[in-house]
């Protein structure tokens, strides 16, 4: 969807960032009354009980300004809510895990349930081949994603970095609204964070980054090697997967279990403040993912490899004896 009005899309992202914003005041409001919140504990980076449910926010405020843009643009609301349900799943996964406190594998069992909707969905026409290579991809990122979100800000502001590249690679209004849902929030999920997204956020923001550049890269074969350009602006979830399961198999503990071993949590032991770390980061992957646009898959991975290789290198170089 594209729509055409330059002021009605300023105004429509705009109130969508407005709803996401004033929805988790409502929502800390609430959890802060109710004593819903985040513990700390020794797998938490924050010391003090915090609201968690901004995942029910991002989520009502991208479907206000989807059904928006389909009134205004006069298109049927069926469409709005049709595209929203290639997300939906994981949005009530991630809830059902946040009121429950699911284990690993019954969470993991419903994520992989939740991948088959949109890779048998008639909205997005896949091939055998490319139903497969998504949804491969929909189990590894929002898993992926769901262990970005340890420190504040942080799996926010990559999916910012990552919606902004697909919105300057290849404008359209909906990845647009979902960045404006996604920063409502992040005024409030920045160090220190007012409230936290929950897992309702991260696996609905996982799921919905790769759609989004599926769609958006509209390759015929997913397994080409043109997918490789991908690889750069993906690299931090990538690696701080990789990199936690390494670390956790050296130390001889449990993957499946939380930690403050993340990449993140790493760079802050190495002096760096929370805000630096997530500024950092988003500038690397913000320009990887763009300037991986303009290159070959060859050239791409090659950066992909650089950034990784830059990242392992820093921290080794950095560890203390």
């Amino acid at each position: 969807m594209i729509y055409s009005s330059l002021s009605g899309s300023i105004i429509l992202l705009i109130s969508t960032s407005l709803v996401s914003y004033f929805l988790c005041r409502v929502i800390i409001y609430f959890s802060l009354k109710t004593g819903f919140l985040d513990q700390p504990n020794e797998f938490r980076q924050h010391n003090t009980p915090t609201p968690y449910f901004g995942g029910i926010a991002i989520f009502i405020a991208m479907l206000s300004g989807t059904v928006t843009l389909c009134i205004v643009s006069g298109t049927p609301v069926i469409q709005a809510f049709s595209f929203l349900m290639l997300f939906f799943p994981f949005f009530l996964v991630g809830l059902i895990d946040d009121i429950f406190k699911l284990s690993s594998l019954p969470k993991l069992f419903l994520i992989i349930i939740a991948a088959l909707i949109p890779c048998s969905s008639w909205f997005i026409e896949l091939t055998l081949m490319n139903a497969a290579f998504l949804f491969v991809c929909l189990i590894f990122f929002s898993n992926a994603f769901n262990l970005l979100d340890n420190i504040d800000g942080l799996c926010a502001s990559t999916a910012t970095a990552i919606l902004i590249v697909i919105l300057i690679t290849n404008y359209n209004v909906l990845p647009a609204i979902a960045l404006a849902a996604i920063a409502g929030f992040l005024i409030l999920n920045k160090p220190k964070a007012k409230i936290f997204m929950g897992d309702s956020g991260s696996l609905y923001i996982g799921a919905l980054c790769i759609i989004f550049t599926v769609v958006k890269c509209n390759f015929n074969n997913y397994c080409s090697f043109n997918t490789l350009i991908l690889f750069p602006l993906f690299w931090l979830p990538i690696y701080d997967t990789s990199s936690v399961i390494i670390v956790r198999i050296n130390a001889g503990k449990s993957i499946l279990i939380g930690g403050k071993d993340h990449f993140s949590h790493r760079l802050m032991k190495r002096g760096m403040s929370n805000t630096a770390v997530i500024v950092v980061l988003f500038i690397i992957t913000l320009s990887a993912g763009i300037i991986s646009h303009f290159l070959t898959p060859l050239f791409s991975i090659a950066l992909f490899i650089f950034i990784v290789a830059a990242a392992a290198s820093f921290e080794l170089l950095t560890s203390k004896k």
